[in-house]
């Protein structure tokens, strides 16, 4: 649906690692570059290296952006998994209310002889069986609430 908040920041924390691991890699890399070695083999080889290490430390700094992406990415899923959650106890205790509020006053208006609010009887337990349908977590939480004056 929106992704697990948590899963998406082991993956953040695993490319993190992979960082590390890569920058450590290629420091004993450089640390080879220091032996002394004198010959047109040894200046190619160097200048691999330099590449090498080059490639790697950009490589590095790629895996640590993406999982500051990652980082940032799983905390906008938890907020809207957030308000989501908050939308749908909201709608939630609206619709309960409402009901209570109809089985109220039908009662009032049979003791007083009468039924007079079977008309918004029926418009309240729609908004009831329209939220018992509706499975947490949905987005539909969210929208329903707006569409009705929540506040958040």
């Amino acid at each position: 649906m929106y992704g697990n908040p948590e899963e998406i920041r082991r993956l953040a924390r695993q490319f993190r690692l992979e960082a590390e691991l890569t920058r450590a890699e290629t420091a004993r890399g450089a640390r080879a570059d220091a032996v002394q070695w004198k010959s047109l083999a040894a200046t190619h080889y160097r200048a691999q290296l330099s590449d090498a290490a080059q490639q790697s430390g950009s490589a590095s700094g790629e895996l640590e952006k993406l999982s500051d992406l990652l980082i940032r990415h799983a905390a906008a899923v938890q907020e809207q998994l957030d308000q989501i959650a908050a939308a749908e106890r909201w709608f939630r205790s609206q619709a309960e209310r409402a009901s209570r509020e109809a089985r109220d006053l039908g009662s009032a208006a049979l003791a007083l002889g009468g039924n007079v609010v079977d008309g918004v009887t029926d418009f309240v337990s729609e908004s009831v069986d329209w939220a018992e349908r509706l499975p947490g977590g949905d987005r539909g939480w969210l929208e329903a609430a707006r569409a009705r004056g929540w506040p958040g």
